[in-house]
């Protein structure tokens, strides 16, 4: 029972040839596998170090956005501190022009009043005049 039959042999021979076949096909198969998850590896490192890159750089920016936008706020507070200051000399430019329009007022007011007294002399110097008429008029007949 220990001998095989020559036909049984062959049929040995052929399938382990076959294995081997298929054992290198698989082997080969792998290691075509293995370097293309080789390649992809690298791949993928060298994209994961470009986006560390850009990681650090759009830090840097952030940082640089940072500095602009604190820059603004100091020219904004300062605009703010300039804008009080010009309302403020707004209003006493107002105040200013209402202390001009009283004395306007009262300037006006004074100039009717001397309107007035120099109507009232100039009828005062009339009446004078027609009583010094009068008086001669009254001396020359007498």
């Amino acid at each position: 029972m220990n001998t095989i039959h020559g036909s049984y042999k062959g049929e040995i021979k052929m399938t382990v040839q076959e294995n081997e076949m298929i054992q290198n096909t698989e082997k080969k198969s792998l290691i075509s596998m293995l370097q293309s998850a080789e390649e992809t590896f690298k791949l993928l490192r060298q994209q994961q170090d470009q986006l560390l890159k850009q990681e650090v750089l759009l830090a840097e920016k952030d940082v640089e956005l940072a500095k602009v936008k604190s820059a603004l706020a100091e020219k904004t507070m300062e605009l703010a501190k300039v804008r009080t200051l010009l309302a403020d000399k707004d209003m006493e430019l107002v105040k200013a022009k209402a202390g001009l329009s009283e004395k306007d007022t009262a300037l006006f007011g004074a100039k009717a009043a001397l309107a007035e007294k120099d109507a009232r002399i100039a009828a005062l110097v009339s009446e004078s005049e027609k009583w010094k008429q009068s008086s001669t008029l009254t001396r020359f007949f007498q």
